[in-house]
């Protein structure tokens, strides 16, 4: 009687192949984010008159994609891929960038941005430390990062634009008169997210110059 020869299992190796083949695909996928927010974000620029005159960002969730603190300071980070097209594109503009971001471990956040080569992009970098990631009662937004930003870039609340995933950060930061968009934490800032923040500040500069002041062009814009 003729055996049947069993098939071989695929070995390690071989699963590995897999893996290894489909990397190239998803560095080609990260590059298509970062060009595809880089121009959308070139063009929105470009077409905006009245630009902010300093663009804040949150960290997690907002420009990564998770709590750093979740991670050793030697961790390789994960970046959303559009949040690094926004910021080029606002770099090649001339509009100053910073950061306001609450951790229980600056530390860790200041290690990944040194590994993504972005702490000189910043003009003024405000982490100011937090019990824990859930902390709403210390290192408050609207009354240490903000007023230190004020402070130290000598930039009027209603000439800057800030991104965060937390709702009660952009409620809080937004009663400063600061134009403030809640963002989506799958996605983090994109050039969605740019183009309605720069209308909303538009917007709201033009009420201001009028003497007039709208309510639904005062409220924090969510994408």
């Amino acid at each position: 009687m003729r055996r049947s020869t069993p098939l071989p299992r695929a070995s390690h190796a071989s699963s590995q192949l897999g893996s290894v083949q489909a990397m190239p695909r998803v560095r080609h996928e990260a590059g298509l984010r970062y060009a595809t927010s880089h121009e959308g974000s070139r063009l929105c620029l470009e077409a905006c008159a009245t630009r902010p005159k300093l663009v804040v960002f949150d960290l997690d969730y907002t420009f990564w994609p998770c709590y750093c603190e979740m991670y050793e300071a030697d961790h390789p980070p994960r970046v959303f891929e559009a949040a690094l097209g926004v910021l080029q594109a606002l770099h090649e503009h001339d509009v100053p960038v910073a950061v306001a971001s609450r951790t229980p471990t600056p530390d860790v956040a200041w290690s990944f941005m040194r590994q993504l080569h972005v702490v000189e992009r910043f003009c003024n970098v405000q982490i100011i430390p937090a019990q824990d990631g859930c902390d709403h009662v210390t290192a408050q937004k609207d009354l240490e990062h903000f007023p230190n930003l004020k402070r130290e870039t000598g930039v009027a609340y209603e000439d800057m634009l800030f991104f965060d995933d937390e709702a009660q950060n952009v409620t809080r930061v937004s009663r400063l008169g600061v134009s403030c968009v809640l963002v989506d934490r799958k996605t983090g800032v994109h050039h969605h997210a740019l183009r309605e923040g720069l209308v909303l500040h538009a917007q709201k500069k033009r009420s201001h110059a009028q003497g007039t002041s709208s309510t639904a062009e005062d409220r924090p814009r969510t994408v």
